[in-house]
């Protein structure tokens, strides 16, 4: 089943077809997160993750690095204290790294920067290593980007993680790389609907908001549904 789902999905990327919501769909129930991506800018002390659990929260997606460690590397020092906390709350741990990549080898050594970091803070191998394809200095040729990519994930896999993802917007699915090439069968896709019911096609996790609020958290939180069970840890029929 996922497998299908995955070949629709690009063979919905590739060949453009409308991604408009039907309003078929407008009574439907207004969709729950189980997964939340969070960063630097979400403080461990000020998140109740017990009460994260509590609604519904399965897994959460921690931002851990940025660019690679011979050039103005980026950590998130908040990290360790955000997977003590979701550890302790029985929430499931999964990582991603922004990348800055310009180059085949840049690529290799951003993906040893974020390996590095995971490795320290003993980072389960079976998380989900991600990789954030947003930055504006990211190549605009969309081959080189799409084999810078696979650099990275390849490199990945050497450092004994396997459980691998892209995460971008729609329309870097569309035009800025082919994920089609991409060495990886689940897909992380950000798209924000003024009413979000269900993603455009089907994907793996889909981030539906960026501005969601939980019980637990005094402020805005970019809110997941993991479609596959590749974040939680579920097995998805």
């Amino acid at each position: 089943m996922r497998k299908k789902m995955m070949l629709f999905f690009l063979a919905t990327v590739c060949l453009g077809v409308s991604l408009t919501l039907h309003s078929v769909h407008a009574a439907s129930t207004p969709v729950k997160p189980n997964v939340i991506d969070i960063s630097k800018w979400q403080d461990p002390k000020k998140i109740d993750f017990k009460k994260w659990k509590e609604q519904g929260i399965e897994a959460v997606v921690i931002k851990l690095t940025e660019g690679m460690e011979d050039d103005q590397p980026v950590l998130n020092l908040q990290a360790e204290k955000q997977i003590e906390g979701a550890l302790e709350a029985g929430i499931r741990v999964n990582f991603y790294h922004y990348s800055w990549m310009n180059s085949i080898q840049n690529a290799r050594e951003e993906a040893d920067w974020f390996a590095k970091i995971a490795d320290k803070l003993q980072v389960p191998k079976d998380s989900v290593m991600a990789v954030d394809l947003e930055s504006n200095g990211l190549t605009k040729d969309r081959q080189m980007l799409t084999d810078q990519t696979n650099a990275f994930l390849d490199r990945m896999r050497e450092h004994g993680y396997q459980k691998l993802d892209v995460y971008a917007s729609l329309s870097w699915y569309q035009n800025r790389f082919y994920p089609e090439q991409l060495s990886i069968d689940n897909f992380w896709l950000a798209y924000w609907p003024e009413t979000p019911i269900e993603p455009p096609f089907p994907v793996g996790l889909w981030q539906f908001a960026s501005d969601y609020r939980l019980d637990g958290y005094d402020g805005d939180l970019d809110a997941n549904i993991d479609y596959t069970g590749f974040y939680t840890g579920k097995e998805v029929k």
